[in-house]
């Protein structure tokens, strides 16, 4: 889960000096243009509404003939398909800008449980961000799988398996495809992503009250003691361990 370290805003700068941070950093103009320049002598052009997304000791500057306005963010823990420094415009419904913002907020406001909303939008910001950036296009039978279990995951009466058997390619050869571009297979990416809900839901406990069967079934698993034992095999700690080792750490 991602976890934002700094949360910022430069307005009417012209120049931000040579720099680095040890986590990654995006950068959101909201107004003007400019460019960053790398030790390498590399550069990226920046208009409004474009987001640059720059690696982890990446030593940079960021500089404008006009001035320019932004936010911007150092997030760790978080993981992208690139190691390099990269430019996303951002789409005509300002879905980036939007989480920007509600992140800039969040991260200035005095909520007890605040990294837990933060956390959450920096992994939304990620999935933007790939998203646009487009920089692994998924075979249009990958991609409609994966679509099928991030829209499903939480509904126990979802069969994977029926979603397998419609598509016109064999069993295997789908199962094998998945991994290739995904980089686990079908059931893995289906039960990362129910794992990854539970583990949400089980730092966010004393906020919304719900007990461990009902965090099974808000993750896809109809039996909450079979969902105990996937849960501990993946995390090495029962649901109610992690919620307690995690419970009002986010103050």
């Amino acid at each position: 889960m991602s976890e934002i370290l700094l949360a910022g805003k430069h307005c009417r700068a012209y120049t931000v000096l040579m720099h680095q941070h040890n986590t990654w950093e995006f950068v959101y103009c909201t107004s003007g243009n400019g460019r960053f320049v790398f030790e390498d002598g590399e550069e990226i052009r920046y208009n409004k509404n474009d987001i640059v997304v720059i690696p982890p000791f990446c030593r940079h500057y960021n500089t404008s003939d006009s001035g320019f306005a932004n936010i911007f963010f150092a997030i760790d823990s978080i993981s992208f398909p690139f190691n390099n420094s990269i430019l996303v415009h951002d789409d005509d419904d300002r879905r980036i800008l939007n989480v920007c913002n509600e992140m800039y907020l969040y991260a200035n406001s005095d909520l007890i449980h605040k990294n837990i909303l933060l956390s959450a939008l920096g992994d939304l910001l990620v999935a933007y961000i790939v998203n646009l950036h487009n920089f692994t296009p998924y075979t249009p039978e990958v991609d409609v799988i994966k679509k099928e279990i991030i829209m499903n995951f939480a509904d126990c009466s979802f069969r994977l398996d029926d979603t397998l058997n419609r598509l016109p390619i064999s069993y295997d050869y789908l199962r094998k495809m998945f991994k290739q571009e995904i980089g686990v297979t079908p059931l893995e990416f289906l039960i990362d992503t129910r794992m990854k809900s539970a583990c949400n839901l089980l730092r966010a406990k004393g906020i919304n009250g719900h007990n461990v069967s009902e965090i099974a079934e808000m993750c896809g698993y109809d039996d909450p003691l079979y969902f105990s034992r996937m849960f501990k095999r993946r995390l090495g700690l029962s649901p109610s361990e992690y919620a307690n080792k995690n419970l009002n750490t986010d103050s």
